[in-house]
């Protein structure tokens, strides 16, 4: 987004009075690549297209406030993949995951993770260094950064309704299992590594 974009974003948190509503609209790869007529690995993996697919929206598009800005992702797969889950990509969708922990008492068995060296978080940190200056010489700022939150990372790698699983059933399976808690360390980890920020709109 551009600066003066993010200052109307968060007046509009902040509920303040505006000449007129702003429109703020999330933009990423289930959408992108199919509008431009790219190929999703292309968007994933050329960084000349990902580059320039973003440019082209943002001109197209000036009167929308893009959240966030240049989302630099593999569809779901970062956070989940440093915690073992299968990723399956595909030429015209985003990536398929599959859960792998089938005992939640398995994740003591977990190696020990680092998000700027595993998996698909480690390509997506270093993928977004590797633009910044980019971007920001394009005229456009990088405020905040986002990953996928602790419920949606556990539900990758745990699964979701196998069984007849609930979300009851899964929540109670943290509270007595102590290492639950790893499923949602790993998507927190990398926040701020690329020059966002935590976004508080006060």
């Amino acid at each position: 987004m551009l600066p003066q974009q993010w200052e109307i974003f968060k007046r509009a948190a902040r509920l303040e009075k505006l000449d007129k509503v702003p429109m703020a609209l999330i933009i990423d790869s289930p959408w992108m690549p199919g509008y431009l007529g790219i190929k999703h690995l292309d968007y994933y993996l050329d960084p000349e297209v990902w580059f320039q697919a973003n440019l082209k929206i943002m001109q197209e598009f000036p009167d929308i406030i893009f959240v966030p800005s240049w989302w630099m992702e593999y569809g779901m797969a970062a956070e989940p993949s440093v915690l073992g889950a299968k990723i399956k990509f595909w030429q015209d969708n985003t990536p398929s995951e599959y859960h792998t922990l089938y005992r939640l008492e398995d994740i003591d068995q977990f190696p020990e993770y680092e998000v700027e060296a595993d998996a698909f978080a480690a390509l997506t940190l270093h993928r977004i260094g590797m633009q910044r200056q980019r971007i920001l010489d394009a005229g456009y700022i990088l405020p905040m950064v986002t990953s996928r939150g602790p419920l949606c990372t556990a539900g990758f790698v745990r699964g979701t309704t196998p069984g007849g699983r609930s979300g009851r059933r899964a929540q109670a399976d943290r509270s007595v299992h102590p290492r639950g808690d790893r499923l949602a360390q790993g998507a927190a980890q990398g926040d701020g590594r690329h020059g966002g920020k935590h976004f508080h709109p006060r």
